[in-house]
């Protein structure tokens, strides 16, 4: 069991560098193609909804049939949506791509959080989900300063890491600048289709529940649930929340503050250094704080960073709110994760991640095409407050809805209980 978790941290390792490295370049990239945020919304839009599309299909059937096979479709598919980007640069085939790793990438998700819990045991499931994430967070950080630095490279101007001065992005397109992207996005495109090696190791038998269940009856069973309607309504408010600012880091970082490549790529890596640091220490307040208090102390405390990332025009104070945003922000992230996971029996982790996720996105996906259109319109800041204020609805209503699973704390038997409708 232990190896099989093993093998999935490190190939959800190797593919998170490339994620993080991608989630540098891509808006950067279309922009320099000459394209605008309403462009770049539309594609980041497009992805999400394919997400949503694909969640529930994929966690359905990892419940019935394995997880190994849909993690080794998916890292083909995903590394094929990333790589069409960069080769067909035209916006239709940019979206259409961009949709089929949306599509992939859910997938990968979906059947990630179940896989770990089919894999651990009570004792150290939170270890595992704690250094998932920490892994991937890790990874991202390294993604993030490669994707910033390699075009540069490429260019023949590797920048000063220091740098705090602006080279903008120009107003049309810098067709120099696109084609050291794109080579950027191949390279890391390659980089996501080698973390299928070691997910390739990974034994599974068959799930008992693969004969003998009807798909669609789970699904009934769970629409009926409490804890699964609050579980969606968090995700809803969360992604709708995430996507007007989290796809727009970059082109915020780069048109607001003239940030260059190399220097968006250093703070996007220090803030997720700073949240695979934090992911560790979260299991730290639950047996003080319980599960549940411990993911709501620590989505409420990034509010105020969240505020202040959008308010000065200094870009080493935007700098060091970012880092104290993500970090709290998703500190808690494992927490969550394990327990939306131990409050379901087994044959139902799937289709319940699948449908988290289908909120999520669906939500990201709205919002993402609401902030190209604020942003264009009114500015890069308003986004941020009404961010604030979804995140604070999110926290208070699973704070609501979970504070009678015994306070959230290690132990408690949470699949025995149900909070009220």
């Amino acid at each position: 069991m232990k190896r099989n978790a093993t093998l999935f941290l490190i190939s959800g390792a190797m593919a998170s560098v490339a994620m993080g490295a991608f989630m540098t370049t891509q808006g950067l990239y279309i922009m320099c193609l000459g394209y605008g945020e309403e462009l770049l919304g539309l594609i980041l839009s497009g992805r999400m909804v394919a997400g949503a599309l694909g969640a529930l299909p994929a966690g359905m059937i990892s419940d019935r049939y394995g997880r190994k096979p849909v993690i080794l479709v998916t890292t083909l598919l995903v590394a094929t949506g990333w790589l069409g980007q960069a080769v067909l640069p035209h916006p239709t085939a940019m979206f259409l791509f961009s949709c089929l790793v949306g599509l992939a990438g859910t997938a990968q998700w979906v059947v990630g959080a179940p896989l770990l819990a089919d894999n651990t045991s009570a004792g150290n499931r939170h270890m595992f989900f704690g250094l998932q994430f920490a892994l991937m967070t890790a990874g991202m950080m390294v993604g993030n300063l490669a994707g910033g630095a390699l075009p540069d490279l490429l260019l023949g101007r590797p920048g000063n890491w220091m740098e705090l001065a602006s080279r903008g992005l120009p107003a049309g397109p810098d067709l120099g600048r696109a084609a050291a992207f794109r080579v950027s996005l191949v390279v890391f495109s390659l980089l996501t289709l080698a973390s299928i090696t070691p997910a390739l190791m990974i034994t599974e038998a068959r799930p008992v529940s693969a004969s003998s269940r009807a798909p669609l009856a789970d699904l009934v069973g769970l629409a009926g649930r409490g804890e699964v309607r609050g579980l969606i309504t968090y995700s809803v408010l969360i992604g709708f929340g995430a996507g007007l600012v989290v796809p727009f880091f970059n082109v915020f970082l780069s048109e607001k503050l003239g940030a260059s490549p190399n220097v968006v790529g250093l703070i996007l890596s220090l803030s997720n250094g700073a949240t695979a640091v934090a992911g560790l220490l979260a299991p730290a307040l639950v047996p003080r704080l319980g599960r549940v208090r411990t993911v709501v102390f620590t989505q409420l405390a990034s509010i105020p960073f969240l505020l202040m990332i959008a308010v000065p025009p200094w870009l080493w104070l935007v700098g060091t709110a970012m880092f104290f945003r993500n970090a709290l922000m998703n500190m808690s992230s494992p927490v969550a994760a394990s327990f939306s996971m131990e409050i379901m029996e087994p044959h139902l982790r799937g289709t319940t991640s699948s449908l988290m996720r289908i909120a999520d996105s669906l939500a990201r996906a709205l919002s993402s095409v609401c902030a190209g259109w604020i942003m264009a319109r009114w500015g890069y800041d308003l986004p941020y407050v009404l961010t604030a204020a979804l995140y604070m609805a999110a926290s208070l209503i699973y704070y609501r809805q979970f504070q009678h699973f015994g306070a959230g704390r290690p132990g408690t038997r949470p699949s025995a209980l149900r909070p009220p409708g």
